[in-house]
């Protein structure tokens, strides 16, 4: 028996091949067969013989449809790319998506070889591109270098990077981006306190067109060349302690005349003492932003409203003024936010039609938090009073929410504004009481009061 044992191996290892084999001829059998049904599916199924013009719109929607998917999903890291898989389904669709630039103006680079970039590039022929760039630590940069050396076809680009790369883009640093309308450049240290300084890639670049710039965790330098005086749109946002002078960020603001939204989030730390004292002393020459519509401001000193008083606005511009609870303590004075707001009411910081302001809302919230917010128009208030019942009704709401504060302050605050109505939604037990807070009305003024537990 010993004797058939190599010709028993041999004999099965025959049929294994030839099951192989077979296994093969099957499989290529199936493929064939299955390319020829996609080809006489491409002649019989409507949506295949659609016209080009049809077919590469439903393309675009069908994209469009893939990133708003996409932007509502909370589970997993969606694939920016996932939409490219279209173009596999047959060679017609193939052709049509290749014939259809639009479809490649948008793309989202994260570590692809600088080949994809060159190469969606050319599909869209030319075309101007909307770009979401990724450089995190440790990924190769040259799909980036390659992005920024073809920067003149970029009309919005959006860049996140971590820190330790930025130098790496040295090299590949643009000189002009003469499409460039919308520019995004963000840190991946988001929640870290030391402050990024920017990238020096755009130091020297010129931005002929350039309407959008946000920028969020890194060191904006307000006399950089980003700042163009085209724009119509500043965001920065930067929750890092280092200090940013309310002259150069006036200085620069008057650079940009054509600013309508404007959202400066945490660019500033808490001034020191000496400081705080010299700012409120000093004659700070205001700066005029006549289109401006929407103003965001939020920032943990609150001598930063010395920046909203020498603003110049027009008096329709929505405000939204957010001081938050860093150097918010103890018996902080509202005399600087007080101020500030009474600027805008009277006319003195504003230009424009004028409306009457009615209504003071008052909130406490947790410890060491003082959150202003002015929700709707801030307007002047000339003629506010009851003689007047033909005036618009209010349109302003100022939210406050006060802890810890004096009492005095609070009521010095609300003494000076021009209040007619108040609604005072919760104040917390001991800290004020209601009588008081309201003492300055008229005494017809209508008030509305909610317990310290109302939400």
């Amino acid at each position: 028996m010993s004797d058939l044992s190599p010709v028993l191996g041999r004999l099965e290892a025959a049929a294994d091949f030839l099951r192989q084999a077979r296994q093969l001829a099957l499989d290529s059998q199936t493929a064939e067969n299955a390319c020829c049904c996609r080809r006489v599916r491409q002649n019989i199924i409507p949506v295949f013989r659609l016209p080009n013009e049809i077919l590469s719109g439903t393309f675009l929607l069908y994209k469009a449809a893939m990133y708003a998917e996409q932007a509502s999903c909370t589970h997993g890291r969606p694939d920016p790319l996932a939409w490219i898989r279209i173009s596999h389904v047959c060679q017609h669709w193939r052709s049509v998506a290749l014939s259809t630039p639009q479809l490649w103006t948008d793309f989202h680079v994260v570590g692809q070889d600088p080949q994809f970039v060159m190469e969606m590039l050319a599909l869209s022929k030319r075309m101007s591109v909307t770009v979401k760039a990724e450089l995190y630590k440790g990924r190769n940069p040259q799909p980036i270098q390659a992005l920024l050396a073809e920067i003149h076809r970029v009309e919005s680009l959006e860049l996140e990077l971590a820190p330790p790369v930025n130098r790496l883009l040295e090299s590949a640093a643009p000189s002009v981006a003469p499409r460039l309308r919308c520019l995004t450049l963000c840190s991946t240290d988001k929640d870290s306190l030391t402050v990024t300084p920017m990238p020096t890639v755009f130091n020297d670049c010129e931005f002929p067109v350039l309407q959008e710039l946000t920028v969020s965790g890194y060191r904006l330098q307000w006399s950089s060349n980003i700042l163009a005086p085209t724009l119509t749109r500043l965001k920065v946002t930067c929750w890092g302690r280092y200090a940013a002078p309310v002259a150069a960020i006036l200085q620069a603001l008057a650079l940009m005349p054509l600013l309508e939204n404007l959202d400066l989030s945490g660019c500033v730390t808490p001034f020191p003492l000496a400081e705080q004292e010299a700012l409120l002393s000093m004659a700070i020459k205001p700066v005029t932003l006549g289109r401006l519509t929407q103003l965001c401001m939020t920032t943990t000193s609150i001598f930063m409203t010395t920046l909203l008083d020498s603003l110049i606005i027009p008096a329709t511009c929505k405000i939204s003024l957010c001081l938050r609870s860093t150097s918010i303590v103890g018996n902080t004075s509202l005399e600087p936010l007080s101020n500030a707001i009474l600027s805008k009411l009277s006319g003195k910081t504003t230009i424009g039609s004028t409306t009457p302001f009615r209504t003071l809302v008052i909130c406490k919230e947790p410890p060491t938090t003082v959150v202003v917010a002015l929700w709707r128009d801030v307007l002047p208030v000339n003629g506010l009073n009851e003689q007047h019942p033909d005036l618009p009704p209010p349109d302003l709401r100022i939210s406050i929410m006060l802890y810890p504060v004096s009492v005095d302050d609070v009521l010095h605050m609300c003494g000076l504004l021009p209040l007619w109505d108040i609604e005072v939604l919760s104040i917390a037990p001991g800290q004020m009481e209601e009588k008081n807070v309201l003492a300055h009305l008229p005494s017809d003024g209508a008030e509305t009061h909610y317990g310290a537990d109302h939400r």
